[in-house]
């Protein structure tokens, strides 16, 4: 509300007496302390408008009834009725000091309550008006009386409640709110629709070729919802092109001729301009290793001690990270063993920041050259952001089955391991990764055909740039007895046994998998590309 205290006495008053007819002119002799001191003090204008009420109620001055208050933005406020004609707003008296016009706070986030009883609709309206400092033309079909009593509320939250108690909607034209009842504005909106689809009908088409440089065409052709044929399809969906729309994809220069109404295609360039862009790239190290089972949690230790760490989180079987349970100053536990009171052999992750991250790769060859294990791989590929990478090693096996009348064909089965990682880049440079592992085995031989051992695991964890996640729980366990001995004299009674041992061997290793992923640049990753390396 741009006017000040003592303009809204002014107007508060103008009002009155330009509005009563000619009959009750003498009512402004009443008034004359309420139009003197409005300049100097507007709140003592309404102690004597109040006043001047008390005595127009026992003569033939108009009547003045107090219709109810309201609290804006630390101000209150009274509304006041003379002659059932003219209701408008007055300050009410504050405790000092007066506090500043309430429009000078946003109506959004302004606290109001308002008690009114049987106020005109549209002199209410008025005063939301001038409260919000809005614009708003109410229509002639908005009539009637309201009683409210509304406690702290913004302006827009009690301006809606009012307007649903009275089956009215709101519709914002430029700088104006526009209020009429429901079924008034549904029908306006369908007849300015039809109006738009007939100056569309009648608008001249226009062709435009648009150069697509990261997006495929055929893509952004079913994005528009365009039919094979090349005809617009409105009804399938949300469409930017209209009835007449049509569109031509050349897949050999990845280009888009689209035929519309030059408002259809000012939207489509605007689509395009925010979706052709460049993907942002993520490279992916990843060492496939099988250890012993105490290896993992050796590595958990020595990198704990490495880093003085600081930044390693654990989590199993999908569920949400949480901190490693074992620390003892820098070391670190990498439970790839049971968790949250999970068996062993289920899944199992583990999270380091990048500062552990540096020394994996020394590690891993000491594991090596300590025969407690081997690399199985160590795969790099560069993809793109929420674009899967997939990674395949193992041998497909062959075996015969039935082709019927009595004769058989080969088939093969995959044994491998199949790794494939989706990156997503955060805002915050976070990269969350959606993995899936197989890791298939050759199994025994069956009259139906050859098993195959199948150990699967699919997650979705969360790591910090540069940072590596380890996932691990699958074990393999060998159970033999070895028997060897010197030909013939091992087979002599009793003295055999000085030439002849045996050996007892239970081994348990774990498939462990290191995913190290990394944002890159343009650059970057067309360096990292040109070194990608196989499985």
């Amino acid at each position: 509300m741009k006017r000040t205290d003592s303009a809204l006495a002014r107007m508060l008053c103008a009002a009155i007496f330009t509005i009563l007819p000619p009959a009750c002119a003498e009512a402004r002799d009443p008034f004359s302390p309420f139009m003197a001191e409005s300049d100097a003090n507007p709140l003592a204008a309404v102690h004597s408008a109040e006043s001047a009420a008390a005595g127009a109620q026992t003569s033939d001055k108009p009547i003045i009834h107090l219709l109810g208050t309201v609290n804006y933005g630390g101000a209150a406020y009274k509304l006041i009725e003379a002659g059932k004609q003219v209701r408008r707003v007055a300050l009410k008296t504050p405790s000092p000091p007066y506090p500043v016009a309430a429009a000078a706070v946003s109506p959004a986030n302004t606290p109001m309550s308002i008690d009114v009883t049987n106020i005109d609709l549209r002199a209410l309206l008025q005063v939301f008006a001038r409260l919000g400092n809005t614009n708003i033309l109410a229509s002639d079909s908005v009539k009637g009386s309201i009683t409210v009593d509304l406690r702290n509320l913004t302006w827009a939250q009690a301006l809606d409640v009012l307007l649903q108690s009275k089956g009215l909607a709101s519709r914002r034209i430029g700088e104006v709110l526009w209020i009429a009842p429901q079924e008034e504005l549904a029908r306006r909106q369908k007849m300015e629709q039809t109006l738009a689809a007939a100056q569309v009908q009648q608008e001249t088409l226009q062709g435009e070729l648009f150069q697509l440089n990261y997006q495929k065409a055929e893509t952004l052709r079913k994005l528009l919802h365009i039919g094979d044929d090349g005809r617009s399809k409105p009804n399938a969906g949300s469409s930017l092109l209209s009835a007449r729309g049509s569109a031509i994809v050349d897949a050999r220069t990845n280009q888009l001729l689209i035929t519309d109404t030059p408002g259809a295609l000012n939207q489509v360039r605007a689509l395009i301009g925010k979706i052709d862009i460049a993907s942002r790239q993520v490279l992916i190290q990843a060492y496939i290793v099988e250890a012993n089972h105490q290896f993992s949690r050796n590595l958990g230790v020595r990198l704990g001690f490495a880093t003085g760490n600081h930044g390693a989180a654990a989590a199993s079987s999908g569920g949400p990270p949480a901190d490693a349970p074992h620390r003892n100053g820098g070391a670190l536990d990498l439970p790839a063993r049971a968790l949250g009171g999970l068996r062993a052999g289920q899944l199992a992750l583990s999270l380091f920041n990048p500062s552990a991250g540096r020394f994996l790769s020394l590690e891993l060859s000491a594991l090596e050259a300590d025969g407690q294990g081997r690399i199985v791989s160590s795969p790099r590929v560069v993809t793109a952001d929420q674009q899967a990478a997939l990674i395949e090693q193992g041998e497909e096996i062959p075996y015969q089955q039935a082709a019927g009348q009595g004769a058989t064909s080969t088939a093969f089965k995959k044994a491998n391991l199949k790794l494939q990682v989706t990156p997503q880049i955060t805002p915050d440079d976070q990269i969350i990764l959606n993995v899936d592992i197989n890791k298939d085995s050759r199994g025994i031989a069956t009259p139906g055909g050859l098993a195959i051992n199948t150990k699967h695991i699919k997650t979705q964890v969360q790591v910090e740039n540069d940072g590596t996640v380890v996932i691990g729980g699958i074990y393999t366990e060998t159970i033999a007895d070895n028997k060897t001995q010197v030909p013939l004299l091992g087979d002599l009674p009793v003295l055999g046994n000085l030439f002849k041992s045996t050996e007892k061997l239970h081994d348990k290793t774990e498939l462990l998998i290191f995913l190290t992923p990394k944002i890159v640049g343009n650059e970057a990753a067309a360096g990292a590309a040109a070194a990608v390396s196989p499985p």
